[in-house]
């Protein structure tokens, strides 16, 4: 094992604008928000940014647009679209700030065991698996793609004050008090953007209070609770006075709390991810690889860090447990696991250093070492990326998405209008079709969620009442070429401008007097 040190400040500073730069150059061609493509493809952030384009425009959630997610999730896709009002910019930058914060922490995780150029080597070699997830599987701007950097702070503030427990000597009050604060911060921001993690992450540090409390070192308890509580306030202030100040309070907490606690018992929902079984069983090598390490790397430690060591294992037991709990196998899910992975990749690099060397006197040689490994996997992230390059990037050609769009902007144009369009994504997810038409949600359930029961119901009925209202200009839906369509039946006024290769994929535009 390379000898590990304290990294001071400027090492830090150093790494996160590596990491950073990393990121942005992966998440070029590896991100759906990218420039390198014309529009997003990712299901879930295509929701959140639609909601954020109706904030833009004097619209609130959970009132004018639904979704069921927190509130600081809008609120960071709004910045998002600030920064870039008539693209997805902003949100690839949002992705590269969040996956550098992620492998930032992965670094100050593997450099407790691990010296620097060790460290740098075993957070970069997570590129390429956490890659692999988000190209493959619509993580790309997904809550559970946020919760990366958050679980991974945790993980590592957890390790860090936990070694509290075997360290005779104590750690350090102010050090103990300032990772207490982050925790806390990262632990409010998945309270307001998806709390299903939370409950793991309490529970963990839950168990270390009541250690120290065994251990007689109870004089870290007030400081740890006190410096979590802070954190927490720090985040959820900005998000209380929003909701507050626009009397939101009661409409978050039916969407949020109440629904999701609805689409959590929903057992068609459930029975539907449960066909993507299989790729929970792609999941099980991430558990399994990382206890494995962090067995590894409990015999070769000292006491300090196998108490560190022990919670790791504990949270990864307390999130595997919670996917489970959860019953939806979708697979970008299980992108919260990545965080624990660092712990089956730190035993290997001393192996791997021997045979690429980056171990030597030499600092020049280390660095250019270094140079070529990031080179590798960056190449490596882009070719895994060509998958995703079918869906709408710069060297394709036209998707059906688009064509669609292309339909409906000249239909528009042919009659003169310049307003807003009104699309309803008709019992389906929220698709491109707002992005390339410039436009925004202006019907409260402009998508339907994945879910049944009577709230399933209640948005189905709310959508078909919009059909029969003429309320929305466009109607997007999927169905069967055989089938006749019901929406020229309930509605005259709406006729077919576009449909499909496989006449599934289908517009029809409301006409006008």
């Amino acid at each position: 094992m390379s000898k590990a040190q304290t990294p001071d400040r400027r090492e830090l500073i150093s790494a996160f604008a590596l990491f950073f730069v990393c990121s942005l150059a992966a998440m070029f061609f590896c991100g759906a928000h990218s420039p390198f493509y014309r529009y997003f493809s990712a299901v879930d952030s295509g929701v959140y940014l639609s909601v954020a384009r109706a904030m833009q425009n004097g619209l609130f959630p959970y009132r004018d647009v639904f979704d069921h997610k927190g509130i600081l999730l809008y609120l960071l896709y709004f910045i998002a679209g600030v920064i870039s009002p008539r693209g997805t910019t902003g949100v690839y930058l949002l992705s590269g700030v969040s996956f550098s914060i992620f492998l930032f922490f992965e670094y100050r995780i593997a450099r407790i065991f691990l010296s620097r150029y060790s460290a740098f080597a075993a957070a970069l070699i997570l590129f390429l698996p956490s890659v692999f997830y988000i190209v493959l599987l619509n993580g790309d701007g997904s809550t559970e793609a946020l919760f990366m950097p958050c679980l991974a702070g945790c993980l590592y503030y957890l390790i860090r004050s936990a070694r509290f427990v075997g360290d005779e000597s104590g750690e350090d009050t102010k050090a103990l008090f300032s990772g207490a604060i982050v925790t806390g911060f990262l632990n409010g921001a998945m309270l307001w953007i998806k709390f299903s993690l939370v409950p793991a992450v309490a529970a963990a540090f839950i168990v270390l209070l009541a250690v120290l409390f065994a251990r007689k070192k109870a004089r870290a308890i007030p400081i740890l609770i006190f410096g979590v509580l802070i954190g927490v306030l720090l985040v959820s202030i900005p998000c209380l006075l929003y909701l507050f100040r626009h009397d939101l309070w009661s409409e978050m907490w039916a969407a949020y709390v109440v629904f999701n606690y609805q689409y959590s018992g929903d057992a068609a929902a459930s029975d539907h991810s449960r066909r993507n079984v299989g790729f929970l069983i792609s999941a099980l090598p991430m558990v399994v690889f990382s206890i494995a390490g962090i067995v590894a790397l409990f015999r070769k430690t000292d006491r300090t860090s196998r108490a560190g060591l022990f919670f790791a294992a504990l949270l990864l037991t307390l999130t595997a447990t919670s996917l489970l709990i959860a019953g939806r196998y979708y697979p970008y899910y299980f992108l919260v696991l990545l965080p624990f992975l660092i712990f089956a990749v730190i035993p290997l690099v001393p192996f791997l250093i021997g045979k690429f060397p980056l171990s030597g006197s030499d600092p020049r040689r280390k660095r250019r070492r270094l140079v070529v490994l990031i080179v590798a996997v960056l190449l490596g992230s882009v070719l895994v990326s060509t998958i995703r390059w079918p869906n709408g990037s710069s060297l394709f050609p036209k998707t059906e998405t688009e064509r669609a769009a292309e339909a409906i902007l000249a239909y528009r144009e042919a009659r003169g209008e310049e307003d807003p369009a009104k699309l309803l994504s008709l019992f389906t997810q929220e698709t491109a079709l707002g992005e390339l038409c410039e436009t925004y949600p202006q019907l409260r359930y402009f998508y339907r969620p994945v879910m049944t029961g009577d709230r399933g119901e209640q948005i189905e009925n709310e959508q078909i009442r919009y059909v029969a209202e003429g309320s929305a200009e466009f109607i997007l839906i999927y169905e069967g070429a055989e089938a006749v369509s019901w929406v020229t039946i309930m509605n005259p006024d709406y006729h077919l401008i576009f449909s499909g290769e496989k006449d599934s994929f289908r517009i029809y535009a409301l006409e006008k007097e």
